[in-house]
C-alpha cells in the first residue's frame, strides 16, 4: 500500500512483504478497529501468482519483520505479540490445511463413469490422519478418514479400494487434515474410473 486517502484511521488497511508474499491485513467492517482478515499473496513462481490465502482469527495492527528470519504482528485487542508463519499450530489450535481439486470428467464428459480405487502417496507422522471427501456430480462431499499415523517422514504408499463403483459424470475431490502440531505433506493422489456407455 502505498497511498492512503484520508489519513490513517483505526480501520485502514496495511501490508509487508515477507519471503516474496505480500500480506495485507483489513478489517471486515467500516467501523471495526481490528483488522480481522489477512490475505497472504501467492510466491511469483506458482502456478496460480495472483491467488490469495485467507486467514482468520488472529485480530492485528501492525506487521514488522526481524530481517528475513521472523515475521510479527501486533494484536489489535489483547497487547501481545505474535510470531507469524513459524510452527505447526495456530496460536495453539490446530491448522487446518485442504485441497480441492477442479472437477475431474476422465475425457468422457457425456459419460458416467463407474469409481473403482485411489492411490495415496503421504507422509507418515504420529497420530496423524487424512480425511478424503468425494463429491459426485456437483454434490455434498462425503468424507472417508484414513491414517497416516506412523514414523515421521516415511511414505505411506496406500492402495484405497472398496469404492463400490461409485458412478458419476464428474467428480470432485478434498483433502483436509488437522492433527495439531503435525505438518500434513502429500505427494500423489491417483484414481481408477472406468468410463460406461450411460449418457445421460
Amino acid at each position: 500500500i502505498d497511498h492512503i486517502e484520508g489519513g490513517g484511521a483505526t480501520n485502514r488497511a496495511f501490508g509487508i512483504n515477507w519471503l516474496n508474499r505480500y500480506w495485507l491485513a483489513v478489517s471486515t467492517t467500516a467501523s471495526d478497529t481490528e483488522s480481522s482478515l489477512i490475505l497472504i499473496r501467492a510466491k511469483a513462481t506458482s502456478k496460480n501468482p495472483d491467488a490469495w490465502m485467507p486467514i482468520s482469527g488472529i485480530n492485528v495492527r501492525s506487521l514488522a519483520k526481524d530481517g528475513e528470519s521472523t515475521l510479527y504482528a501486533g494484536a489489535s485487542s489483547t497487547g501481545v505479540f505474535y510470531r507469524l508463519d513459524y510452527g505447526n499450530n495456530f496460536n495453539g489450535n490446530q491448522i487446518i490445511s485442504y485441497y480441492k481439486t477442479p472437477f475431474i470428467y476422465f475425457n468422457t464428459l457425456f459419460n458416467e463413469k463407474s469409481l473403482f480405487e485411489y492411490y495415496l502417496v503421504a507422509e507418515k507422522f504420529p497420530n496423524s490422519s487424512i480425511s478424503i471427501g468425494l463429491s459426485q456430480d456437483g454434490g455434498a462431499f462425503e468424507y472417508s478418514n484414513y491414517s497416516l499415523n506412523g514414523t515421521s517422514g516415511d511414505l505411506l504408499n496406500h492402495v484405497i479400494q472398496n469404492l463400490f463403483k461409485k458412478k458419476a459424470k464428474t467428480y470432485q475431490w478434498e483433502f483436509r487434515h488437522s492433527t495439531l502440531d503435525t505438518p500434513f505433506v502429500f505427494h500423489n493422489f491417483a484414481v481408477r474410473a472406468v468410463p460406461t456407455d450411460v449418457r445421460r
